[in-house]
C-alpha cells in the first residue's frame, strides 16, 4: 500500500487564483491540492498559496457559510 505525498492541505490561508489581478485571493476554511509539493519543515511552510507561481490548481475548496459573512462567502 502506497500513501500519496504530492499533495498539500491548507486552512484559512490566502489562496490568490488570478495572474491578471495578484492582490485578489479568498481565504477558504479548507482547501486540498493533489500534486504540489508538501512543506516538510518550518522554513518552507507557506505563508499563502498563489497557483500561477505553484502551477498546480485546488482540487477541492471548502468554505462553510456564516450569517454574519454569507454574501462574501458565496
Amino acid at each position: 500500500h502506497h500513501l500519496r505525498s504530492d499533495y498539500f492541505i491548507a486552512k484559512d490561508l490566502n489562496l490568490y487564483y488570478d495572474r491578471q489581478h495578484t492582490q485578489w485571493y479568498k481565504r477558504p476554511d479548507w482547501f486540498l491540492v493533489l500534486g504540489a509539493r508538501r512543506s516538510t519543515n518550518l522554513q518552507e511552510l507557506r505563508l499563502s498559496y498563489v497557483i500561477w507561481q505553484e502551477e498546480v490548481s485546488p482540487f477541492l475548496v471548502v468554505e462553510l457559510a456564516s450569517p454574519g459573512t454569507e454574501d462574501e462567502d458565496l
